[in-house]
């Protein structure tokens, strides 16, 4: 868990009828958002993996990288999931 400004952020927590669930990786907060309950070991899994293709296509992740290489991202996402799924 993380402490921003004096109140603990968990790595899932819950708003308003939606589950977030995030990891930070350097800079750069890496987030899922679902309205069912959605098994969260999946999602995980998903942000871990997402890193690590990152990390093979761009050597480094950090804002300028996600920056210029926003169209590789889109398309990298877009071959991962089918509509919302992995």
């Amino acid at each position: 868990m993380k402490k921003v400004d004096d109140v603990t952020v968990k790595p899932i927590f819950t708003e308003k009828g939606l589950t977030f669930m995030f990891t930070r990786y350097s800079n750069i907060t890496f987030m899922a958002v679902t309205k069912r309950n959605s098994n969260s070991t999946l999602v995980f899994t998903f942000l871990y993996k997402l890193i690590e293709i990152f990390k093979g296509y761009f050597n480094e992740i950090d804002d300028d990288s996600i920056k210029d290489n926003f169209v590789i991202i889109y398309e990298l996402l877009d071959e991962m999931m089918d509509n919302g799924y992995p």
